[in-house]
């Protein structure tokens, strides 16, 4: 009886949002929390925001996926798509470091991270791209996400509500496609460009075994954190330092267009100069424009010379290490009751 009485009360629900197109408003209120970010810094920029939303609601319009779509995400894009890892974007570019390595070319990889990036793509991007992608009788719940989002979280003596003016709230299920759709669709024109205006790029072109179409190699995305591997050619890796500015700017300027900003504080660049020469140049590169031998990429190491030889051998390093403080388990005797067990 209660499981009938449920189901027509469930019927009732749904009729009655299509026929208001409207949703509950309880499906866009997060009930969010913070957490330790654990990177040593005070107040709001020490805690993350999480953020809890109805079950149901996420549910319901996540099965609005099936009425349109935000189209196929590039090659690069990693983060928050099926089938796709993080293992995949460092072995990306540990095989565009390879390449250059073994041509003998300059190159330098351009680690980028964006500002609070995840909730910061602008409302009018997202009302235009699900307007797009969607019947108007299913867009306007995917809308309705926008400007009627509420979140609630603890502050120093009550609960304080907002209204966030920009974004999805992570958490929820829409976060993490449309973030990425609007995302790569800024970084799509800057590698387009890019690749326009370095002509050793070409090196980091490859074919898909699967497509067999021709892919660049030189960039990966996962979620917010790019990295792109720029190579030059003998003739033109002196003006290494001009390309990798020029990147720069150009990056942000596109960023800026979506109502993202880059951390120009934690964009590392990795200088591998080659050829006659090198020595000094790599040595200069480090002392006047700060740039890297080596730096972590999604927990991998990058290293200019050797690709992936320094991150192997750390990770044999931890491995010989966690085996000689765990040597008592090795050794230890344990009773034959405990092994019957």
């Amino acid at each position: 009886l209660l499981r009938r009485l449920f189901s027509a009360k469930f019927d009732q629900l749904m009729q009655h949002i299509r026929m208001v197109g409207w949703m509950p408003l309880d499906w866009v209120h997060s009930q969010a929390f913070s957490l330790d970010k654990a990177n040593g810094k005070e107040g709001c920029r020490g805690r993350r925001l999480v953020h809890s939303f109805d079950c149901l609601g996420q549910a319901w319009t996540r099965g609005l996926q099936r009425f349109g779509s935000l189209g196929d995400p590039p090659s690069w894009a990693y983060g928050a798509v099926p089938h796709r890892s993080r293992e995949a974007a460092v072995t990306v570019q540990l095989a565009a470091l390879w390449r250059a390595e073994r041509a003998g070319a300059s190159s330098v990889t351009s680690l980028f991270d964006a500002s609070n990036a995840f909730p910061s793509t602008e409302h009018e991007h997202l009302h235009r791209m699900f307007e797009e992608g969607w019947p108007k009788q299913d867009a306007i719940y995917l809308q309705g996400l926008l400007p009627y989002t509420v979140v609630s979280f603890q502050a120093a003596d009550s609960i304080a509500e907002v209204h966030p003016g920009s974004g999805i709230m992570m958490g929820h299920a829409w976060a993490p496609p449309s973030f990425v759709a609007e995302y790569s669709a800024r970084l799509q024109a800057w590698t387009r460009q890019c690749r326009e205006q370095r002509p050793g790029q070409r090196l980091l072109i490859g074919k898909d075994p699967i497509t067999k179409k021709l892919e660049d190699l030189s960039t990966t995305a996962f979620v917010d954190d790019v990295a792109q591997t720029t190579v030059a050619l003998p003739a033109h890796k002196g003006n290494l330092k001009q390309i990798v500015d020029l990147a720069d700017s150009d990056l942000a300027d596109h960023l800026k267009q979506g109502g993202y900003k880059l951390n120009l504080g934690k964009t590392v660049h990795i200088v591998g100069y080659r050829g006659k020469g090198s020595y000094g140049e790599n040595r200069r590169a480090q002392k006047d424009w700060s740039a890297a031998r080596s730096a972590r990429y999604l927990g991998c190491r990058l290293s200019a010379f050797g690709a992936a030889n320094q991150e192997v051998q750390l990770r044999v390093k931890a491995a010989r290490l966690a085996w000689t403080r765990a040597g008592s388990t090795w050794i230890q005797k344990i009773p034959m009751a405990a092994k019957r067990t």
